[in-house]
């Protein structure tokens, strides 16, 4: 049993370390650190129910009590629900991540987060006036992974969600990537001051620097810009093919024409992304264009770094 006590409890720990117990009182029979580590190995084993979790435990006993110490043996389902009734959800959240992030195998350099915004199927209610529940997801894409969610409050937008969920991730050498609704100076900067860099959707929101970004590459495309870097990809699936070409320019003298006055935080590089779908067996011809441009903070950019 000796190799159990080098199991990465101590990882745990250390992530969920600052979370405040919400019970009181001399007569608690199970510490808080048992009580989440034995919850998080039994919901990642598969289980849904506090009941299960129990059972989980319960079969895994002697493992657990090696592993653990458990003084009191296992947890009930009723301690197990009281627990989480009570404990804050934020700092559950934000130990969870920490200790998710420190968990990622070989996470290579400049991973990818994307931020993303999406409505819940069925969670609201016309009836009773109950809008539908808005989430802003943080998304590893090596590891397939949701990192974190935070909820849109009503009358609100993702623009005040996303510096939110922002705060809770580990940004140092990550690129991470934003719809144009958050192409803002503030999350720039947000996210260059935690260590990483973005990726911003450039869109009609910033038409005036879209439209610069445009004309700047087709100077470079009349020219033979010598500075530009082009990536071409081709994927398949869902039945038809992705030929995805990405520019990019990262020529400083171009960066410092685009924005002299420097009021974008760490931008380095703009891109262009020309995706061309063609379903099924179709000549590259017959099939539909999309072009996008990006802001970026990072000097080169893989084409899988943007989707």
């Amino acid at each position: 049993m000796a190799e159990l006590r080098s199991h990465p409890v101590p990882r745990i720990a250390a992530a969920v370390g600052d979370l405040t117990d919400p019970r009181t009182g001399p007569a608690l029979r199970h510490p808080l650190l048992d009580v989440l580590t034995i919850a998080l190995c039994a919901i990642i084993g598969g289980e849904a129910t506090w009941i299960g979790v129990e059972e989980w435990a319960g079969i895994r006993e002697e493992v657990l009590t090696a592993w653990l110490g458990l003084t009191h043996g296992i947890p009930s389902h009723d301690t197990f629900g009281r627990v989480f009734a009570r404990i804050d959800p934020i700092q559950v959240e934000a130990g969870f991540l920490r200790w998710t992030q420190d968990a990622l195998p070989d996470r290579p350099v400049a991973d990818v987060l994307a931020i993303d915004g999406k409505t819940v199927r069925r969670s609201g209610n016309a009836r009773v006036g109950q809008s539908p529940l808005h989430l802003v997801s943080a998304f590893a894409g090596a590891q397939r992974l949701v990192l974190g969610q935070e909820a849109v409050a009503d009358k609100s937008n993702e623009i005040t969600a996303i510096p939110l969920l922002l705060e809770r991730l580990v940004l140092r050498d990550q690129v991470v990537t934003i719809d144009a609704m958050g192409c803002q100076r503030s999350l720039a900067a947000q996210i260059v001051d935690q260590g990483g860099d973005y990726v911003l959707a450039l869109k009609d929101n910033q038409s005036t620097m879209l439209e610069d970004v445009i004309d700047g590459f087709a100077m470079a495309d009349r020219t033979a810009d010598p500075g530009r870097v082009t990536t071409t990809t081709i994927e398949k699936g869902h039945g038809r093919r992705e030929h995805r070409c990405c520019d990019v320019l990262a020529d400083p003298d171009f960066i410092a024409w685009l924005d002299p006055d420097r009021q974008w935080p760490g931008l380095q590089s703009v891109v262009r992304v020309t995706a061309t779908r063609i379903p099924g067996e179709a000549t590259p011809e017959s099939g539909t264009i999309a072009v996008r441009h990006y802001l970026s903070s990072c000097r080169r950019m893989r084409s899988a770094s943007i989707g």
